[in-house]
């Protein structure tokens, strides 16, 4: 008899924080002192400072970076609205201060957003979800503690997938865009469609694993994981999803397989979320060697 899996969530069914300043290893645990005080020093010199509070999410907080290969993640929370300029100065010589002193970090990226945002109800499955499980308090006030506790339901996953249509259209356009100047790209185009590819193979991975995620009653952001349980539930998907997952670490940039992709698996996993977990439409199955 098939059983769930039931990962990533705790005995009552909720699921777990991601990562914690306990799993950091080293030499990353240098990292995060040096953040620990670098914004201890900002708000000493500065209390009208607008950074409310720092987190690390990815492989840093989970115990999985990898010195030369791994970005260090970040997300700073401003106390309302943008940041301004004197603010947002301070995070760019962060993330430069960063690669500067830690040379095994490829990059730093500071996403940004405000407290309202993470505590708007609009936002509970974006930026809410964001900081309650996939982010870990560095410096300031945690607000994950203010947010409520998610449970892997079809409220999460359709919430969680809210933009995938918008995303879907907009690949489209950009990939149809792509194909029109095939002939005259330049290197830097070339770096901007593998970039496109990575972000295709991790996004529709993530969305497809949404739609399995309520059946499942789990929660990963592991990518492999979530490829293996797409496939379990959409066997039809195996060859899609292969593809995807390996984009997502070793992008190819093939724009035909690219547009194929996201017109076939990408429109499956839309109208997988318009039916509110019915079964999803998949890919045609059609193409030879497949």
């Amino acid at each position: 008899m098939y059983r769930k899996r039931n990962i990533g969530v705790d005995s009552r069914g909720f699921i777990c924080k991601e990562g914690s300043l306990g799993r950091v290893r080293s030499p990353y645990t240098a990292v995060v002192r040096y953040l620990v005080q670098a914004m201890a020093e900002a708000r000493a010199g500065d209390p009208s400072d607008q950074i409310h509070s720092l987190y690390l999410y990815g492989s840093v907080p989970k115990g999985t970076a990898r010195p030369g290969v791994s970005d260090l993640d970040l997300t700073a929370v401003a106390h309302a609205g943008r940041f301004d300029h004197r603010s947002a100065a301070f995070l760019d010589r962060l993330a430069q201060s960063l690669t500067s002193r830690f040379p095994f970090l490829t990059k730093v990226d500071i996403p940004t957003c405000s407290v309202d945002d993470v505590l708007s109800d609009a936002n509970r499955y974006s930026w809410g979800f964001w900081v309650k499980v996939i982010c870990t308090r560095v410096s300031g006030s945690d607000l994950g503690a203010q947010l409520p506790r998610y449970r892997p339901n079809w409220d999460l996953a359709l919430g969680l997938n809210a933009d995938i249509g918008d995303y879907v259209q907009s690949v489209r356009r950009r990939l149809g865009q792509a194909r029109s100047t095939e002939g005259d790209r330049q290197a830097d185009d070339a770096i901007e469609v593998a970039d496109l590819c990575r972000s295709i193979g991790r996004k529709l991975t993530r969305a497809a694993f949404c739609l399995v995620m309520p059946v499942e009653e789990c929660w990963t952001s592991d990518l492999k994981v979530a490829a293996r349980m797409v496939t379990t539930h959409y066997p039809s998907w195996q060859a899609d999803v292969a593809t995807t997952l390996r984009w997502a670490s070793r992008p190819d940039g093939d724009v035909p397989e690219m547009t194929r992709v996201v017109e076939e698996l990408g429109e499956a996993i839309v109208a997988g979320c318009e039916g509110r977990g019915g079964a999803a439409i998949p890919p045609s199955s059609s193409r030879s060697g497949r």
